[in-house]
């Protein structure tokens, strides 16, 4: 079951450290490891995922045709303020698919606690019992400073490295389980569904830029 956790545990999550931040990767204890696709992603949603979250990424320096919110149609609603992810309007838009602000599902954690947090969250090593959760445990994304984008930068990395499977959830859901590894450590355990990260490609692409007409 997934530990449900308390307004104290999420302030201690996100709570900037220093500490080294280390998860040992072995192939063998991957969430993903022997797992093979139950269901096949669709000509337009995999064009839809691949080229928002890795072709056109907007995280960090994560991809040399990066778009920025006013690309998508997304600028500051305050004329004196910059524009970001909150003054454009954008997180609450994206909060209307699913909060990840409120959802005590999505930890991100700078501490070197990834070991306690996998397994509170049943992202522990092996074989997932459970895809049918949404859920993710999310460790230092140094480029992003908001949870949506931290999520975004993580997803592009299983989707360009091929770190993903496509499950079936228990009532036959699409759900995606990514996990996102560095050489040495592992960083991200995701459980989403496919439709949440379609429905937020289709909320941030304003003036479809991605999606056909």
């Amino acid at each position: 079951m997934v530990r449900q956790t308390s307004p104290s545990d999420k302030t201690t999550a996100t709570k900037k450290s220093p500490q080294k931040q280390t998860y040992q990767y072995k192939e063998s204890a991957s969430i993903l490891y022997g797992q093979s696709d139950e269901y096949e992603l669709t000509k337009d949603e995999y064009f839809l995922l691949y080229s928002f979250f890795v072709t056109y990424s907007m995280c960090g320096k994560q991809s040399g045709k990066k778009r920025f919110l006013e690309n998508y149609g997304w600028i500051s609603l305050k004329p004196d303020k910059a524009t970001t992810i909150i003054s454009s309007g954008l997180k609450a838009a994206l909060a209307t698919v699913f909060n990840i602000d409120t959802s005590e599902r999505y930890v991100f954690t700078d501490e070197n606690n990834l070991s306690e947090k996998f397994n509170e969250a049943d992202l522990a090593d092996g074989v997932l019992a459970n895809v049918t959760t949404e859920r993710a445990v999310i460790g230092k994304t140094t480029q992003e400073t908001n949870a949506y984008f931290k999520l975004f930068y993580r997803v592009r990395d299983g989707f360009a490295h091929g770190r993903f499977s496509l499950r079936s959830g228990e009532h036959g859901e699409h759900m995606i389980i990514i996990q996102d590894n560095d050489q040495n450590n592992v960083t991200a355990r995701i459980v989403i569904k496919k439709d949440t990260l379609l429905e937020y490609v289709r909320v941030v692409d304003r003036y479809k830029l991605i999606q056909s007409e």
